[in-house]
């Protein structure tokens, strides 16, 4: 996929976080890393509390553009 599209992936990913784990971000949304396989794309958002829960990670369906979850932290 091409960075625009990846960018609206970031971007479904954003919108489904809690304003507060927004607030957490210690990067631009822009910046999350995305990784995708066959079925699905991981959006991992860096935050203050990495070393202590770990990233914030949204799973997005590859076909349906929907959010499947956002992962459990520490």
């Amino acid at each position: 996929m091409n960075q625009k599209a990846f960018e609206k992936i970031r971007k479904i990913a954003f919108n489904a976080l809690e304003p507060v784990d927004r607030e957490s971000l210690t990067e631009s949304w822009e910046d999350a890393v995305v990784k995708e396989s066959e079925n699905q794309f991981l959006v991992t958002f860096k935050t203050f509390e990495d070393l202590i829960k770990g990233p914030l990670t949204v799973l997005i369906d590859k076909k349906t553009k929907e959010v499947l979850m956002i992962q459990p932290r520490g």
